[in-house]
Order: C-alpha cells, then structure tokens, then sequence
C-alpha cells in the first residue's frame, strides 16, 4: 500500500535509513551505545511525527531546530532495538522513537530556556495559525544529558548512515525555519543548508541574529541559543524581531 500522510512518508525514510547496510545503522548504535566511552555513547535518533490536522491546517509552517537532544530519550533508554534487520523489528522500533518524539513534545511542563523559547513562539505567532515542529541539527545526539555537540564519532556515524534533514523538509514543507543554535554551529549549518548570505534584522549584528539565505526559497532565521537570550534577558526581544520579520517577509511574499 502507497504511503499517502506526512507520518508515512517520514516513516518510510526513517526506516529505509535505519535498515539500511550490514550492520544497518540500529545494531551500530546499539553496539556503539555498550562502549565504556560515554563521550562516544549515541543517543538514538530524533524522529519526527507531525499532528497531521493540524499541521494541514496551519497557514505558516515554522520548523525549529535546536543543537542536539539532551537526554530526551529516557523511556526509550533500554528498548530493545533489533539484533537483525527483519521489517517488524524495525517498523516496532521507528514507531516507538516516532512516539517518543510526538509524547515528548508535545509536554506542556517543559520548563528550559529552550522549551520557553517554543512557548513564546506559540505565543507571538497565535494570530497567524501557526504549527510548529521541532528538528535539530544533530539527529543523534550524546546519550548523556549535559554533554553538548556529539563526539566525532558520533558525528560521523550521522553522516554516514543517517543524512535525512533535507529530506525532513522536502517532506513537510516549512515555510519558515529558525536555527537557535547560535554561530558556533554555523559551520554545521552551512554544510546542511549551503548558506548563501545573511541580512540583518533590526539592525543586530548577523552573528547575532539574521535572516539567512540558503538555495531554496524558505525564510530562514538564526539566533543565539534559548540559554544565551534568556541568561541575558534577550529571549523575548529577539523572537519578537524574528516573529515581527516573518510577517512581513510573508505578506511580501
């Protein structure tokens, strides 16, 4: 049967990339994960599922993406991810990390300076019928909670078996993204987007907070983390300068 919802297609590239290669990329995570290195342990990977009335309902799409997880994944820690490659292991396991995802972000009580960054979103933008989905740069975080951007090891073992960003938003559409990832993960960025050129915003510094070029037509933002903005009490201000730019660029458009 053709996949015809925004989950399916998801859904089906997430399992093609997780079944795919002998090892396929969940027995390599799973055995990367009893390393007694815990800099190298991976988290398992960040798996999109949408609300899909709601998101079909939404006339601005905004897709948000964070740095990395940070120790999201507790209910999944220990499931039992495949020793083989058979189609219903690996259906069951895209299912559950889909569902963790969905559960997760859909909690009201998440209290972070990046999760207040979301609320504030929701908040500026309540006017415009808004849906929101959360992504990140890195799709395979540390296991650990606190340990920032990934190890190398683990980096490569992203690039190598789990490229799917670009295929995330071919997929569901975006009309709007917003890195808050701050400059020091420009470099990762570039090398997902190909950034073209940045344009200040109320007159902040780019480095700071810019609309971003990239090869495609979606307006793109970048600020500084949610930690950063709201340590220096610039959480509000800035989102405000994103979310008034967002509407302007759209009825220009």
């Amino acid at each position: 049967m053709e996949d015809n919802t925004l989950n399916d297609k998801l859904s089906q590239l997430y399992r093609n990339k997780l079944s795919a290669g002998n090892p396929c990329l969940l027995q390599i995570l799973r055995e990367q994960r009893r390393n007694t290195d815990k800099y190298i342990q991976p988290a398992y990977p960040l798996l999109i599922k949408i609300n899909e009335e709601n998101y079909a309902k939404a006339d601005l799409k905004i897709m948000v993406f964070g740095q990395e997880t940070n120790g999201w994944e507790t209910k999944v820690s220990d499931i039992e991810v495949p020793t083989n490659k058979s189609i219903d292991h690996v259906d069951k396991t895209v299912d559950t990390f889909m569902n963790t995802y969905y559960n997760f972000f859909k909690k009201t009580d998440l209290k972070s300076p990046f999760w207040n960054a979301f609320k504030n979103i929701r908040k500026l933008t309540q006017d415009m019928n808004c849906e929101i989905v959360w992504n990140n740069v890195y799709k395979i975080g540390n296991r650990g909670k606190n340990m920032n951007r990934p190890h190398q090891t683990i980096r490569q073992i992203e690039n190598d078996f789990f490229d799917v960003i670009q295929e995330e938003i071919s997929i569901l559409k975006p009309d709007v993204i917003l890195f808050l990832t701050g400059p020091n993960y420009e470099a990762r960025v570039n090398k997902k987007f190909g950034i073209r050129g940045y344009h200040s915003i109320s007159n902040h510094e780019t480095n700071k907070l810019a609309r971003i070029s990239i090869s495609n037509e979606i307006l793109v933002y970048r600020t500084y983390h949610p930690n950063y903005l709201q340590l220096h009490k610039l959480l509000k201000e800035y989102l405000k300068h994103i979310v008034t730019d967002i509407k302007k660029e759209s009825e220009r458009r």
